[in-house]
């Protein structure tokens, strides 16, 4: 299982292509399916929240630049 990187790399020619940025970090989740409870909510685990976080912080450093190129 990819855990979605597949699907990502399939999208982000057609985004670039619209001039949409597509940041490099990603939270990929393989077998989606075993991170969700009888209850039908996500629970993560300590490799995803990394990953998240990772990303988010990353997304972070991109957002002023990017805002002052939107005007």
């Amino acid at each position: 299982m990819s855990g979605g990187l597949r699907a990502v790399q399939a999208v982000k020619l057609p985004a670039t292509t619209l001039k949409l940025v597509t940041p490099p970090e990603g939270v990929p989740i393989p077998n989606v399916m075993q991170f969700i409870g009888k209850d039908k909510i996500f629970k993560s685990n300590e490799l995803i929240d990394a990953s998240a976080k990772t990303m988010l912080d990353e997304l972070l450093k991109w957002a002023a630049p990017l805002k002052q190129m939107r005007g």
